[in-house]
């Protein structure tokens, strides 16, 4: 199968890139789980929600804190444009749960903390595959 569109690089902000790693280190030895907001392909804030399945291999994000979130989201002008989560012992690749439950529309960040550097991957989930998507950390 081709790639199904030429992806340009998903550029995430220091401070959204800082925020979304030490939350998912102190949620460690659970997933966690959160979104990404911003403008276009450039996240600028990090929104970190409760994994409700407090589960070290899987994770669900409650809808009622998702709308909130949602809320926070537009009041601030900016749009969601990523959904994260971390893999507290597997590597940053997608699994069949992630590729069977993903949002296609939005790009899918997954945090490695198999190791004591954590790794962080982005794709685009599509009918069931995993398209590896270049990741940029910007000043901001």
């Amino acid at each position: 199968m081709h790639r199904p569109f030429p992806s340009p690089p998903f550029r995430i902000t220091k401070s959204a890139y800082g925020a979304m790693i030490a939350h998912c280190l102190r949620e460690k030895p659970i997933e966690a789980c959160g979104v990404l907001s911003g403008t276009d392909e450039w996240a600028l804030t990090c929104w970190p929600l409760p994994n409700r399945l407090q589960s070290p291999n899987a994770f669900e994000i409650d809808p009622a804190d998702l709308a909130r979130c949602l809320a926070h989201i537009g009041a601030k002008g900016e749009r969601l444009c990523a959904v994260y989560h971390s893999h507290p012992t597997a590597r940053a690749v997608p699994s069949r749960e992630d590729l069977r439950h993903a949002p296609h529309d939005l790009v899918y960040l997954i945090v490695s903390l198999r190791t004591s550097l954590p790794v962080v991957r982005a794709y685009r989930l599509i009918d069931g595959k995993a398209w590896p998507r270049a990741l940029v950390v910007v000043d901001g």
